[in-house]
């Protein structure tokens, strides 16, 4: 794989477009106005889209499938609350894992050095206890009847 240069035309395509568009861009006519402003002649523009799609399909392919994110497709769009839902989701699913490797091991309890507020709610509706170890506010300890939990 040739190396994308910074500044040049092909790390503005990865930067501005899918690889969808990448694509149907090969497929039609070389855009002029791009020609004109990064001064590329036919093949040159050719060569830098293809450099642009060979980079964009190797780091998804490098993220296991996992779309690239990119502002001006709306399939390809990564939003905001999109993110924040799943960040939400992963640190739920995080904690329950922890603690259910702790039960599984005969523990009774886990330690934390940080529980976010809605997992917390989620916790005590559960019917976990959750105390701070004396004298510090970055131990955490979740306890749980552990024949529940297993």
């Amino acid at each position: 794989m040739k190396k994308i240069i910074s500044g040049s035309f092909s790390e503005a395509c990865c930067n501005s477009n899918s690889i969808r568009e990448l694509e149907e861009g090969l497929q039609g006519q070389p855009d002029k106005t791009d020609m004109k402003v990064w001064d590329l002649t036919v093949s040159e523009w050719t060569e830098q889209i293809k450099m642009a799609l060979e980079y964009l399909k190797s780091v998804q392919s490098q993220n296991k499938g996992e779309k690239i994110m990119n502002d001006n497709s709306i399939d390809d769009r990564f939003d905001a609350e999109t993110a924040r839902s799943i960040a939400y989701n992963s640190s739920i699913i995080r904690t329950f894992e922890k603690i259910k490797s702790a039960a599984n091991n005969g523990n009774s309890e886990c330690r934390f050095s940080h529980i976010p507020d809605h997992v917390r709610m989620i916790l005590i509706e559960k019917g976990y206890t959750i105390r701070e170890e004396k004298g510090r506010t970055d131990c955490i300890i979740v306890s749980w009847d552990l024949k529940c939990e297993r």
